[in-house]
């Protein structure tokens, strides 16, 4: 449903940029905020997210901490 509003407000290629646009800022955003999973087990990216956040949404220890092994205070 946007693509004919977006078309009408600001043409073809004016559409076609805000795609692209909203299409790199996700690519950015999963590189950036989105931790690497790749040989990972599901019980160890579930314990990172666990960890970094607690269980409860609130965000507890810093993310790198438990993607690379070692344990972060907070869970010693």
């Amino acid at each position: 449903m946007a693509f004919p509003l977006l078309l009408a407000a600001f043409g073809l290629a004016g559409a076609f940029f805000i795609f692209a646009a909203i299409g790199i800022g996700g690519s950015v955003f999963v590189v950036k905020f989105i931790p690497e999973t790749r040989g990972r087990s599901l019980e160890q990216v579930e314990h990172y997210f666990y960890a970094l956040y607690n269980g409860n949404g609130k965000k507890i220890v810093p993310e790198t901490s438990v993607l690379n092994n070692s344990r972060p205070a907070a869970l010693r």
